[in-house]
């Protein structure tokens, strides 16, 4: 697992970004907490119970321990009071989140002294999935194969698009051949997402289609388009077998 967590926040036309050496990160790569999706539960009229769960949200956990620099609290403050918001980690692409309590904020005292404020930043994913999404840590024998060119992502969460390997925009790769056959049952797939300049994009689940794999990709509502006015992205597609 990666060491570091970068947080970005956006104000105004202005993008800000810190990297955070962490004691842990909670909740992103594996189901340690979640949040179910929509807090449904219904009473019969037999007495019996019923759910109506749609999917789920990852709850993100980074433990930054003591922050001893005030650039670094202060920029901590002002990525949780910002409304617009995303992380970086590792290999993954970017997660744009919420606070988990939108209410208020407080650190801890180690050895109640302001000298060891101690920092746990609890953040909320906006989207949400139906299956856990694979994380694939970068080894030796991952294989990665990157999108030929930067993709037009014209629809948001609602309306998203929807991309297949060996097809439309993903016909080739980087450099020119097919992509592989790729089995769900083989390989964890992770999809790493590059946005161009401003553009927040984002990549769902993927699926099996025959010897290929499809998925959705959409923008954020409240990222900036790029300098023609459209959002734009590259897909990254990594292998590793399970």
């Amino acid at each position: 697992m990666a060491s570091t967590i970068t947080f970005k926040y956006r104000s105004g036309a202005t993008t800000y970004t810190r990297t955070f050496a962490t004691l842990s990160i909670k909740g992103l790569t594996r189901p340690d907490k979640v949040e179910l999706f929509p807090p449904l539960r219904f009473e019969m009229s037999d007495g019996s119970i019923r759910t109506a769960f749609k999917g789920f949200r990852r709850v993100i956990t980074a433990t930054l321990g003591v922050l001893q620099e005030d650039a670094d609290r202060a920029f901590v403050l002002n990525f949780l009071q910002s409304n617009d918001r995303w992380i970086y980690f590792g290999s993954v692409a970017s997660v744009y989140c919420v606070l988990l309590d939108p209410e208020k904020f407080e650190n801890e005292w180690k050895f109640d002294t302001s000298l060891a404020r101690y920092y746990d930043i609890q953040l909320l994913e906006t989207i949400t999935y139906t299956t856990w999404p694979e994380l694939v840590e970068p080894t030796a024998d991952t294989l990665l194969y990157i999108g030929s060119d930067w993709i037009e992502v014209t629809g948001d969460e609602s309306s998203p698009i929807t991309l297949t390997t060996n097809a439309g925009v993903l016909v080739t790769d980087a450099t020119g051949n097919p992509y592989p056959s790729i089995s769900l049952a083989a390989y964890a797939v992770e999809l790493i997402v590059r946005e161009r300049q401003g553009c927040l994009c984002y990549a769902g689940n993927v699926t099996q289609s025959g010897t290929d794999v499809t998925f959705q990709v959409w923008h954020a509502d409240a990222g900036n388009a790029y300098s023609d006015g459209k959002f734009y992205c590259r897909i990254t597609i990594g292998l590793q077998a399970k």
